[in-house]
């Protein structure tokens, strides 16, 4: 029921409008469910990259991986946690701050989208054995080959124990099995520091293009997932901006004491 402003009377909302609310409510709700076990996911998978052996080509990179996912995964959930509850119980304060963060999280995604749909093109330039063209790729680049090839060296050489043989075995394997290891010996490219006598002939630089390539056959749909992601968070404004408008002419009918006094929707 909600005050018409011509004549002062009360008219009760339309069926039409009652349904419109209800999907709002169901679609909000349920999404949000989606997201509540996503963001479990996003916290289990940070958990596991910070206790797996990926974790050892660039321990201080991994970290901040790791812990950034464990990071959205909690706010994943408590924005999740806040819309559902928002929607069920109709609490207008919790609805607007979801959607206040959810526009963040849209923006923060769209930007996301469009540097991983621009980085294509820098690594379609390493992968056919070209320089990147970015002063950023060069940067992480160059950190990634002083840990990788440190790895493989400390672990393919013919003295290493073997303990740490066991423990990089996948780098080394990976090397053997993706990359032109021709004529590559560690006992011959590498110091006693596990450093690489020479940067343009060890693991990295031979791998450094089976690597570009395999990233490159998952960025597009990558950035295509987060691109419709930002997309379902802009639906999900949409749908909480509704309820709020609607719920707040709901909430005045009932709570009109019978006396021409209404209580505001918090």
């Amino acid at each position: 029921m909600v005050w018409g402003e011509s004549n002062g009377q009360l008219k009760m909302p339309s069926e039409r409008n009652q349904k419109i609310n209800s999907c709002m409510r169901g679609f909000l709700i349920f999404v949000n469910v989606l997201f509540m076990l996503f963001g479990l996911g996003i916290v289990f998978a940070g958990s596991y990259l910070l206790a797996s052996k990926w974790a050892d080509i660039d321990p201080d990179l991994m970290k901040k991986v790791g812990g950034g996912l464990i990071g959205v995964g909690l706010v994943t959930l408590f924005l999740a946690c806040a819309g559902c509850v928002g929607a069920w119980k109709k609490i207008k304060c919790l609805l607007v701050s979801y959607i206040v963060f959810v526009f963040i999280v849209m923006a923060a995604c769209a930007g996301l989208s469009y540097v991983l749909f621009v980085s294509e093109g820098a690594l379609q330039k390493i992968s056919d054995g070209q320089d990147s063209g970015s002063s950023e790729f060069e940067e992480v680049s160059n950190t990634l080959q002083v840990h990788f090839d440190a790895i493989w060296c400390a672990a393919a050489k013919s003295n290493a124990a073997e303990a740490t043989k066991d423990k990089f075995k996948v780098w080394t394997e990976f090397v053997d099995t993706h990359c032109n290891t021709t004529g590559l010996v560690a006992d011959n490219v590498c110091n006693d520091n596990n450093e690489c006598n020479t940067k343009t002939d060890c693991a990295y630089q031979r791998c450094k293009t089976e690597i570009a390539s395999t990233i490159l056959e998952y960025i597009t749909p990558v950035a295509a997932g987060v691109a419709g992601f930002a997309g379902l968070q802009l639906l999900l404004i949409i749908a909480s901006c509704m309820i709020c408008c609607y719920n707040r002419a709901q909430t005045l009918e009932e709570k009109y004491d019978g006396k021409g006094t209404f209580v505001e929707f918090y």
